[in-house]
């Protein structure tokens, strides 16, 4: 039985639209609960997941023609799981988002050397892409010659290409 403080908490709460794209105005920038876990959970469409819960958004980057981004944007909705996707030949993509993923991948899996992409590039281009530095400079310039989807948010690191078990793998932890 509801509280006279969870009541009168929830009447405000209630009257206030989510505001942020945390999806609610009481949680803080990293998506935890600013309200204990007892009274949010009264509150319905907005109940907040345990106290410890960080709310992280998962993001697929890649193209929406490419098969294998397909497959992957059909298995995250099949298992409903929330996602964004970014286009990034539409969206475009920018050098800390790659370096991000730098931080937990090699940048010689980020590169799709069997790719029509890499294929179609100069002789002395594909020879100039020895290190990390000039696989971002490439990777900005051509966003294509990326193996794809990257997929960011879920787990500690960025994880590339797509099939079933990996992204179950993925997932269950």
């Amino acid at each position: 039985m509801p509280s006279i403080f969870t009541s009168a908490l929830s009447d405000v709460v209630h009257s206030v639209e989510p505001t942020s794209e945390l999806g609610t105005p009481w949680q803080n920038e990293h998506g935890l609960s600013l309200l204990p876990h007892d009274i949010m959970s009264s509150f319905g469409r907005w109940a907040a997941p345990p106290h410890n819960t960080i709310f992280r958004m998962i993001t697929l980057y890649g193209i929406p023609n490419c098969d294998t981004v397909k497959k992957a944007r059909v298995w995250l909705a099949g298992q409903q799981h929330d996602f964004t996707f970014h286009d990034f030949k539409k969206q475009g993509l920018d050098e800390a988002t790659v370096r991000t993923w730098l931080k937990t991948l090699d940048w010689e899996m980020l590169v799709n050397k069997k790719g029509t992409t890499w294929r179609a590039l100069p002789d002395e281009r594909k020879v100039a892409v020895t290190s990390a530095d000039a696989a971002v400079a490439l990777m900005l310039e051509n966003p294509s010659v990326i193996k794809r989807p990257v997929l960011v948010g879920a787990g500690t690191k960025a994880h590339v290409g797509f099939n079933n078990a990996m992204y179950q793998e993925i997932f269950a932890a």
